[in-house]
């Protein structure tokens, strides 16, 4: 019977967290996954896009005549 004491997870489902900034032998070394110049590429630069992709949606998505 599973009960939530005994439940496991899928094998091979466990990510392991990516360690940048290790040297260059780990992969994710100089440039620690940046790249090199950029806004984005510097210390307080800005995240992500917060609305990625949204202005492609609002354009595609129908327009709701008479509400």
């Amino acid at each position: 019977m599973i009960t939530l004491s005994n439940l496991q997870p899928k094998i091979g489902s466990r990510h392991r967290r990516k360690r940048v900034g290790r040297g260059n032998a780990s992969g994710h070394g100089t440039y620690s996954g940046r790249g090199i110049k950029g806004q984005r590429s510097r210390s307080g630069g800005k995240k992500g896009l917060k609305l990625k992709g949204l202005r492609h949606n609002i354009k595609n998505f129908p327009k709701l005549r008479g509400l």
